[in-house]
This record gives C-alpha cells, sequence and structure tokens, in this order.
C-alpha cells in the first residue's frame, strides 16, 4: 500500500483526514487556498518513514516544527507530552491534553510510528545546543 502514497497524496490525505484542523491547537490560518496547516511525518522520511497516512499528523507550523524538534511526542494513549527541559508557556499548555483525532482508523496514527518519534525523535532539539534559548521566546 505504501506504494500508492507520495508527498502530495499524504499530505492531502493526513488533511483531509484531520478536518483540516491542526491535532494539537484545533486551529488553522487560513486565506482563500492558502493555509497554515502541514502534514507532519512521525516517523521522519530522513528517518525512512513512509507516506502513508497513519504516519502522518496535521499540525500548524509552529507545531509542526516543535514536534520535529522532538519538543513534544504523543504517547500510546495519544496525550501530548510536552518535554521537561521545554520552557515555554506556549507548549506547556498542550502538555497531557489529548490529540484531536481523525475519525476514521486508516487516518489515526500508528502505534508503532508514535513509539518510533517517542524513542528517536523526542529531545532531540536538546543535541542542537542553541535551540534550548530559542524555545524560551516562544
Amino acid at each position: 500500500m505504501a506504494s500508492l502514497f507520495n508527498s502530495v497524496s499524504f499530505h492531502d490525505f493526513v488533511l483531509m483526514g484531520y478536518k483540516h484542523q491542526c491535532a494539537v491547537t484545533r486551529r488553522v490560518i487560513r486565506y482563500r487556498n492558502y493555509m497554515n496547516l502541514e502534514a507532519a511525518h512521525i516517523w521522519p522520511r530522513s528517518h525512512d518513514g513512509l507516506y502513508l497516512p497513519c504516519n502522518g499528523i496535521a499540525l500548524c507550523r509552529d507545531m509542526h516544527w516543535a514536534f520535529d524538534k522532538g519538543m513534544f511526542t504523543i504517547d500510546d494513549d495519544y496525550k501530548i507530552r510536552v518535554h521537561p527541559d521545554i520552557d515555554s508557556d506556549y507548549l506547556r499548555q498542550y502538555d497531557k491534553k489529548t490529540l484531536f483525532l481523525p475519525e476514521d482508523s486508516f487516518f489515526q496514527p500508528s502505534r508503532e510510528n508514535l513509539r518510533y518519534h517517542q524513542r528517536n525523535i523526542y529531545g532531540l532539539f536538546k543535541t542542537a545546543g542553541s535551540l534550548t534559548r530559542a524555545t524560551r521566546i516562544i
């Protein structure tokens, strides 16, 4: 099935599954055909993650950036877990909140992909040094 999806179809299916809302904030900024919503990979493409909808989450751009840096992850119960080293009231307000999930299980994040993010991406920002200070600005 993975061969049926590419970057464009992945984007379209993920956003459709999440009803064009950020899975964390449930908000989106729209102007005509433009929006600040992106299809984020849970298991990153750079780590050989697939273009399957169960490997995607609709996130607004700032949440996508924070998720990719490992500033937060999603546990097996679909709860948002902000890293304890993050000093950001903006991110902290979502800590332990339940992720907005698609109704159809086909679009929901797979636990395997979530576990990959938990083990390999969560906390990654700590290895970048200068990013720690930047999180306090948000």
